[in-house]
């Protein structure tokens, strides 16, 4: 009675294993009397039993003819995807299980793709890709690419179906361990699936090149070392940092600017050359200069002032009438109703505030157009800054 719950499973195998005769038969049905729980928390038990829904959603898919069942088609078609997903992440657990961390395939090529498309949450489509590619499909307005893909596109499928059938031969043997021929394989499938993933995205999406790569790395570094001088002249505070304080969002890349600027030979150097200057900040080299040559003119009090208006968010203007609030009301009482067009020469809070106003500005620009590449480095920049163990390890 306690063996009905596996004829569902059973009947699976069977059909979807290929005609046996004899001992083949009978080894076959010795096999299935060594299934692995289904309760088991053991990421190879796991896997068998997601690979068994998945070869299920497949041998129905295969069973009748899907254009003139296309309603029923369309949903078998989601369930193989949501279950393709389910599959790899279970695979890419038993890959972190069983193979050493130093010996398993660089990912690192994932920094050049778009934010939404890095991490292992990827790896369904993209398998339900490779066969749509290795079955003679091709992708809509990309039908070159297709066509370069499509070899390897064959050849990762056939490295997945190498690689399932060992892993459901182990599951048969002991789920609890990793044999090392087993170890072998998943290394060397690893291996073949960052060359097709790093194929495929990057001839179907905008990547970044290595030069790209490297100047946003350079200004992820000069955000840290701002953010680290304004911690240590306590323009910002550790309680922002860790809260994550959106006033930071834009506190860090103005303060940036600035801190870019007072160095002579940094990221900021103007008389470097243009292709050596970040893409962030090239529209804006004319406005650069400007400011780099008004704070030659502004005195270190100064200076210091508009760094804490750039970190706080308060033009220079405002807080200057907030520090001279009673001054400016007794002023005004003696103002006269016929009094003559102001005329004096531009003060030192002017200047701070056409500063300020440029430096904000560049600095919005930045996060509007390269809204995800800003993101990307403030969240590194705020983690390091905020994790000295963290920071020691990258």
């Amino acid at each position: 009675g306690k063996h009905l719950n596996w004829l569902p499973t059973c009947l699976v195998l069977l059909l979807t294993m290929p005609c046996m005769k004899g001992s083949s038969l009978v080894s076959a049905c010795f096999k299935i009397t060594r299934l692995p729980s289904q309760k088991s928390d053991f990421p190879l038990a796991k896997f068998f039993y997601a690979d068994l829904e998945l070869r299920r959603i497949t041998a129905e898919l295969d069973s009748f003819d899907g254009s003139k069942e296309p309603l029923r088609c369309q949903k078998l078609i989601e369930r193989l995807r949501k279950t393709q997903q389910k599959v790899m992440e279970v695979l890419w657990c038993i890959v972190r299980s069983a193979v050493l961390e130093d010996t398993r395939a660089s990912r690192q090529y994932r920094d050049k793709f778009p934010e939404e498309l890095r991490g292992d949450h990827m790896s369904g489509p993209l398998w339900f890709g490779a066969e749509c590619l290795a079955a003679g499909s091709s992708v809509l307005n990309h039908e070159h690419e297709s066509d370069e893909l499509r070899p390897l596109a064959r050849h990762i499928t056939k490295v997945m179906e190498t690689v399932r059938t060992k892993l459901r031969e182990q599951c048969l043997r002991d789920v609890s361990c990793y044999p090392e021929d087993l170890v072998d394989a998943l290394r060397w499938y690893d291996y073949n699936w960052a060359e097709f993933e790093f194929s495929y995205v990057s001839r179907m999406c905008p990547v970044k090149t290595t030069e790209q790569l490297f100047q946003q790395h350079l200004t992820t570094i000069l955000f840290s070392e701002t953010t680290a001088q304004a911690l240590k002249d306590k323009l910002i505070t550790e309680e922002q940092m860790s809260s994550y304080d959106p006033v930071l969002m834009l506190a860090i890349p103005r303060l940036s600017i600035l801190f870019g600027l007072e160095q002579n030979d940094g990221l900021l150097d103007l008389g470097q050359d243009y292709s050596a200057i970040p893409e962030y900040f090239r529209p804006h080299l004319t406005i650069l200069a400007d400011v780099k040559h008004s704070l030659t003119t502004l005195r270190r009090e100064d200076v210091t002032s508009l760094k804490r208006c750039l970190a706080s968010s308060i033009d220079p203007m405002q807080a200057d009438t907030e520090v001279e609030t009673e001054i400016q009301a007794d002023v005004q009482a003696d103002i006269q109703a016929d009094i003559l067009p102001d005329t004096r020469p531009a003060t030192n809070t002017d200047i701070l505030q056409c500063l300020y106003l440029a430096i904000s500005s560049i600095a919005d620009q930045m996060i509007s157009n390269h809204a995800k590449d800003l993101r990307q480095m403030l969240h590194h920049t705020l983690q390091q800054s905020s994790s000295p163990k963290q920071q020691h390890r990258l």
